[in-house]
């Protein structure tokens, strides 16, 4: 019941109408977004919401003990995808922690990152992999 809640709430971050889209956003706040199954729905949708709620999500995640290991690969995805720009990258690699920086995605991810053609992108990377 609860979930079947959740998605309901989750759907107006798309409403399209920004105070409703806000609102249905701030539902999901820290406690709530301590569940894994909740991060990776808000990561999934990260490429598409405003740029405002990219940044709010990022700081949400960053004071979590911990993020779901594939809520954060996600994440580090969508910078391949072109769906968030360096900067962003920057603030998701330093301020979120993973649950297991040593997980075989991550590594795999930060591999990938590590040869971007953006040197700041390359530095970044390297860094978390040493």
């Amino acid at each position: 019941m609860q979930a079947a809640f959740n998605d309901s709430v989750f759907s107006q971050i798309f409403s399209g109408d920004l105070i409703l889209s806000q609102r249905a956003f701030n539902y999901f706040a820290y406690s709530r977004l301590s569940n894994p199954e909740i991060q990776k729905k808000m990561g999934a949708c990260f490429g598409i919401i405003s740029p405002k709620l990219q940044n709010q999500l990022i700081l949400r995640y960053s004071l979590l003990e911990r993020i779901n290991n594939d809520a954060y690969v996600h994440l580090l995805e969508l910078y391949k995808k072109n769906d968030i720009n360096a900067g962003q990258l920057r603030k998701i690699i330093e301020s979120v922690e993973p649950e297991t920086v040593n997980s075989p995605a991550i590594k795999k991810m930060m591999k990938i990152l590590s040869e971007d053609s953006n040197p700041f992108v390359r530095s970044l990377a390297r860094k978390q992999l040493e």
